[in-house]
């Protein structure tokens, strides 16, 4: 399974990560959170701005860099 999402335009790109709020807080009473990492300096056919996103318990740390 890929868990990579990529998006060829930067305002796509900026409402997914705002998105993730509030989906992860929906997800709260399941005690899970999606987990993200913007990929830095990524290029393909498909587009230059990727996320790596996974799925993990809500009780795991949240880095600085996550978002």
């Amino acid at each position: 399974m890929n868990n990579l999402l990529v998006f060829n335009d930067s305002h796509k790109s900026d409402g997914f990560e705002k998105a993730i709020d509030l989906v992860n807080k929906l997800l709260e009473a399941h005690a899970i959170r999606i987990k993200t990492q913007f990929i830095e300096d990524y290029v393909s056919d498909d587009g230059e701005f990727a996320w790596h996103v996974s799925v993990v318990p809500d009780d795991l740390p949240v880095s600085r860099r996550e978002g």
